[in-house]
C-alpha cells in the first residue's frame, strides 16, 4: 500500500488502539489491519489481505438486514456507524459497532475506507488516548485533502488561463508563419529558379540554404546574346529583415546593372549605391541606416572565352590544376556605414579566359561561418577554399551534392548559423 506521512501516523496511531482497526481500497479489499484486530478475531494480515472483511468475519450468526443495510451504506461513500455480528477464526461470536469513515485524494475520489471495530461488552466507550490520536490524524487528512483540493481548483484555474493564452499565441503564430510563408513565395518569384541557371549556364549549380523561411542572401542573373551574368549577393540581417532588403537589391539590379556594358558596370553599381542611400535616407543627419548588401559578379561571353568579375567585398576563388587563387573584391558594399566607405568607389574589373577544367565560385559567408557541434568552431574560409579545391574536378552537381554533405557532417545538430548561398562554374 503507497504511503504517506499522514498514513504513517494513521497506522502508528491504530496500532496503539484498543479496537479492531481495518484499512481497505477503494473497494473494499484489506490492505491493513492492526495488532487488535489479529487478538480479537484470530485473523492475521495473510488471513485477510485482498479480502473484504465481511467475507472472513460474517457467518451463519449475522442478520442479513445488518449486511445489506452495511453495504447500502458503503455504497454511499459517507462516514457512518453499524452494528453487526461477526464471527472469530475459532468460530466465537463477536458483536461489534464498526465505524466506517472514506478517505479521498484532492479530486474527491475515495482511496481507502478506515473501519474502527469496537467489541460491545469490553468497556470500549470511552476513548483511550490512542483513540483520540487517531482521530486527530483522521481530522489532519481531511483538512490536508481539503487543502489539497483547493490548491488543485487554483491550479486548474491556471492551467486553463495558459491553456487559452497558448490558444491565442499559436493563431498568431500560425498567421506570422503564414505570412513569412508568402513572403518567402513573393521572393523567390523575383530569382528564377536554380533549375533554370543550371540549365543556362551549363556544369554550374547554386546551393542556397536560408537559415529561417526567408533569407538575406539572394543570387540575380541576367542574359542578352552576348553574355550571361550571375551574382551573388548577401544583404545585411536574415530572416525578414534580410528578406526585405533582397527585394529592395534586385529591383535596384534590373535597374541600374541590368544591361549596362561591361565598361560601364562600375559606374553603374557606384549609381547603384547612391540610389540605394537615398532610398534608405541613409545620407541625412538622421539616416542612422548602416544596411546594404555584399556581392560578386561573373559575366561569362557568348563570343568568346572571356569572362569577367566585379565585386563589392565578395572575393571570387579561381581553381586549376596550379591550385585556388582568390581575386579580390572591391573592398566595399553596397550601402553600408558611410563613415567608413565614404569617397570610394566601384573600380576594379577582373578579366580572364576560360580555361578547360577550371573552376570558379562565389559565395556568401555563411557558409564559411558556421559552427560545429562538437567545439564550437567556425568552419573558416581557408577550410572552405580547401574542400572547393577537394571537390572542384567533379561535375557541378556531384559538387552540389559534395557540398552538402561536408555541410551537414561538420554541423552536426548544431543549428544553422546564418544564410548559405554558394555558386560555382566549372569550364
Amino acid at each position: 500500500m503507497s504511503k504517506s506521512p499522514f498514513v504513517d501516523s494513521v497506522m502508528m496511531a491504530c496500532d496503539l488502539s484498543n479496537d479492531s482497526i481495518v484499512i481497505t481500497d477503494e473497494r473494499g479489499k484489506v490492505q491493513w489491519i492492526n495488532q487488535t484486530f489479529t487478538k480479537k478475531t484470530g485473523y492475521a494480515i495473510q488471513d485477510m489481505r485482498g479480502k473484504t472483511p465481511g467475507s472472513v468475519l460474517q457467518g451463519d450468526s449475522s442478520d442479513p438486514s445488518d449486511i445489506e443495510s452495511f453495504k447500502k451504506k458503503l455504497d454511499k461513500g459517507v462516514p457512518f456507524e453499524q452494528s453487526i455480528m461477526n464471527h472469530a477464526k475459532d468460530g466465537s461470536l463477536l458483536r461489534t459497532t464498526t465505524t466506517i469513515t472514506p478517505i479521498r485524494d484532492a479530486n474527491g475520489c475515495i482511496t481507502n475506507f478506515i473501519g474502527v471495530q469496537r467489541f460491545l461488552g469490553n468497556g470500549s466507550k470511552g476513548r483511550n488516548d490512542a483513540e483520540t490520536t487517531l482521530l486527530g490524524v483522521m481530522e489532519q487528512l481531511s483538512t490536508k485533502y481539503e487543502e489539497l483540493a483547493k490548491r488543485q481548483q487554483e491550479i486548474e484555474i491556471q492551467n486553463n488561463t495558459l491553456q487559452e493564452s497558448y490558444r491565442l499565441l499559436q493563431r498568431l503564430n500560425n498567421k506570422v508563419n503564414s505570412s513569412v510563408n508568402y513572403a518567402s513565395r513573393l521572393q523567390y518569384s523575383l530569382m528564377p529558379r536554380e533549375a533554370w541557371i543550371e540549365k543556362a549556364l551549363k556544369q554550374s549549380f547554386i546551393l542556397n540554404r536560408p537559415k529561417d523561411t526567408v533569407s538575406g542572401d539572394f543570387y540575380w542573373f541576367e542574359e542578352t546574346d552576348e553574355w550571361q551574368r550571375i551574382l551573388v549577393g548577401d544583404c545585411t540581417g536574415h530572416g525578414v529583415s534580410g528578406a526585405l532588403m533582397t527585394v529592395m537589391a534586385i529591383n535596384l539590379l534590373d535597374q541600374f546593372v541590368g544591361k549596362v556594358d561591361i565598361k560601364a558596370l562600375p559606374k553603374a553599381f557606384d549609381d547603384l549605391d547612391v540610389a540605394l542611400r537615398k532610398k534608405l535616407d541613409m545620407n541625412s543627419e538622421t539616416g542612422l541606416s548602416s544596411d546594404g548588401f555584399e556581392f560578386g559578379m561573373l559575366q561569362f561571353d557568348k563570343g568568346s572565352d572571356d569572362y569577367h568579375y566585379i565585386g563589392g567585398m565578395i572575393d571570387l576563388i579561381r581553381i586549376d590544376d596550379n591550385g585556388a587563387k582568390k581575386v579580390r573584391a572591391n573592398r566595399l558594399p553596397i550601402g553600408g556605414d558611410q563613415r567608413f566607405y565614404k569617397g570610394r568607389s566601384f573600380e576594379k574589373i577582373h578579366s580572364f579566359r576560360k580555361k578547360k577544367g577550371e573552376s570558379v565560385y562565389l559565395f556568401s559567408d555563411g557558409f564559411p561561418d558556421q559552427f560545429n557541434d562538437r567545439n564550437d568552431k567556425k568552419f573558416t574560409s581557408r577550410k572552405f577554399r580547401e574542400s572547393l579545391a577537394g571537390i572542384c574536378h567533379m561535375d557541378a552537381q556531384r559538387q552540389k551534392m559534395a557540398l552538402m554533405d561536408i555541410l551537414r557532417k561538420w554541423k552536426g545538430k548544431q543549428q544553422q548559423t546564418d544564410d548559405i548561398l554558394v555558386f560555382g562554374h566549372r569550364f
